[in-house]
């Protein structure tokens, strides 16, 4: 089924929208513009187009250029995104106020320097899901290093080729921040990595974390408890 009668719906919908979420639609190029032209006059505050891989950057940078400056939440997660087209969604964002949630995972990202800043911010971002990337240690130390004093409380790294050398760093920050959910499953993450939380954890926010599928062992477990 074309996309174009529910486009329409959607166009004369846009004005009483707060969120709208597209998954799994496979809009084509014209169809994502048509539908941003749509939206450039709403208010809306949360946008999400997931699921959605097979068009080119510069198609995603237009459509984004065309959103509202309202909006807080942004969900582009399974596009099959590459680094290129990292720094042209950031700049939509920046053109807001501020944003909350930022969901980007299930895409080609290696390198996520682009998005530091607004995790720096002291006013803003609080979830950031950069899961099932490209990731390594060097991106996850970086990010690390503007934690501490930021507003996120739930990150997800999840299924990226992270170790304990880009773990550990982050850990140690854990209370200079206000982290309460941390997802590092599906990761070679191991007991260094464990043992760096228990040094930390009572003077951390914490209260969620995900370690399912890594390399801790038994033994990492036992000294954990």
């Amino acid at each position: 089924e074309q996309p174009g009668p529910v486009l329409q719906v959607l166009a004369e919908a846009a004005p009483h929208l707060q969120s709208l979420s597209i998954c799994g639609c496979n809009l084509d190029a014209a169809s994502l513009l048509q539908l941003g032209r749509a939206l450039a006059p709403s208010q809306l505050r949360g946008i999400g187009v997931s699921n959605n891989p097979g068009l080119d950057t510069q198609t995603w940078a237009g459509f984004w250029e065309l959103l509202p400056r309202s909006i807080l939440k942004w969900d582009f997660g399974d596009n099959e995104l590459e680094d290129e087209s990292l720094p042209l969604l950031m700049r939509a964002v920046g053109r807001g106020s501020a944003v909350s949630e930022l969901l980007l995972d299930g895409n080609n990202l290696e390198d996520i320097g682009p998005l530091l800043p607004a995790v720096s911010a002291t006013s803003g971002l609080t979830e950031l899901d950069v899961g099932d990337n490209d990731l390594t240690d060097v991106q996850v130390q970086a990010l690390a290093a503007v934690l501490p004093g930021s507003c996120l409380t739930t990150l997800v790294l999840g299924r990226n080729a992270i170790t304990d050398a880009g773990a550990v760093p982050l850990v140690a920050v854990l209370p200079q921040t206000r982290l309460q959910s941390l997802y590092l499953d599906s990761t070679k993450v191991g007991d260094a990595a464990l043992d760096a939380l228990a040094q930390v954890l009572a003077g951390s926010q914490l209260e969620e974390l995900h370690l399912d599928e890594t390399q801790i062992t038994d033994a990492g477990v036992l000294r954990f408890c």
